[in-house]
């Protein structure tokens, strides 16, 4: 009987201990995740917390104009990732400061995040799912 019950004290300590294991091998944060270019990716609620406490980072709204006018998020910029002289646009920027990112749906934002790096922006926070992503959350968009 013994060494049954000693088996059965095994597996029940093994299977304690699994689920700690997978949280010490899995990545502490998502947002903490970086890309390729060293930027990170976060989701709305994380792009809100930084915006919130960091009054000096800038909010880069690459949409169109006519996007932009419909709503956006507060204090945002706007720099049309389809104007000819976009890259000269981002190469203006400051390029020791904050910069949160984000287009519609995070597709021209991504692909915008290479033109950034190419101009020293370092400081970047890139909005996944874009303002679609931030309405959803339940956020606050702005028309001037």
């Amino acid at each position: 009987m013994a060494p049954i019950l000693n088996k059965i004290r095994f597996v029940v300590l093994v299977l304690g201990i699994i689920p700690f294991i997978f949280l010490e091998i899995a990545p502490s944060d998502a947002a903490d995740t970086r890309d390729q270019y060293g930027y990170i990716h976060v989701d709305a609620s994380a792009a809100a917390q930084i915006i919130a406490n960091s009054p000096e980072v800038i909010i880069l709204d690459i949409r169109t104009p006519a996007e932009f006018n419909e709503g956006h998020i507060k204090n945002a910029i706007n720099i049309d990732y389809y104007a000819p002289d976009f890259d000269e646009q981002i190469t203006a920027l400051d390029p020791n400061a904050s910069y949160v990112l984000h287009c519609r749906s995070g597709g021209r934002s991504g692909r915008a995040l290479s033109v950034l790096r190419e101009n020293n922006l370092i400081d970047v926070t890139h909005l996944k799912g874009g303002i679609i992503s931030w309405k959803e959350a339940g956020f606050s968009l702005f028309q001037e």
